[in-house]
């Protein structure tokens, strides 16, 4: 045994820790990371299944969301894509930051790890609220559908 006071890094831990250490700087998000994320759609996916085990392991929910802009489009096709950037920026500020979000052809999409189905309602309604606020709400309305999935058990683990 040597002794600890004199203990000196060799050639291969130093590579270990430079690599970790790159690997973490490329992971590290280049935005303070308040809003909830926005990612493609083979990024949510994998997003998803690790949620999903994440919940399972630790006994919680995972909650996913679909959101479409539903009304009449009488202003045309710019114009809709318009109200979807805008409804996609409210998703991003009014969600939580642990919260991630695709879009797939005009539908909106959204994780909520550990929302309980009984608190749906209170993020749909800071999402609707926000949404009347902008000139887009006079022609399309928000639908939605959720699905909940709970794995408080005591078998999951």
């Amino acid at each position: 045994f040597s002794d600890p006071d004199s203990y000196e890094e060799n050639d291969e831990e130093k590579d270990l820790d430079s690599h970790i250490d790159r690997m973490l700087m490329l992971c590290e998000e280049r935005s303070s990371g308040a809003n909830a994320m926005i990612v493609g759609q083979e990024a949510f996916v994998w997003v998803y299944r690790f949620v999903k085990r994440f919940a399972k392991r630790h006994n919680n929910a995972v909650t996913i969301l679909i959101f479409s802009l539903g009304g009449e489009n009488y202003e045309g096709k710019e114009y809709r894509e318009q109200a979807d950037e805008e409804f996609q920026k409210i998703l991003q500020m009014k969600i939580r930051s642990g919260d991630v979000v695709t879009n797939k052809a005009n539908l909106f999409f959204a994780i909520f790890p550990e929302l309980e189905n009984q608190n749906v309602h209170i993020v749909i309604e800071r999402i609707n609220n926000e949404w009347e606020k902008t000139e887009y709400s006079k022609n399309f309305k928000i639908e939605y559908r959720v699905r909940n999935k709970n794995y408080k058990t005591s078998e999951n683990k």
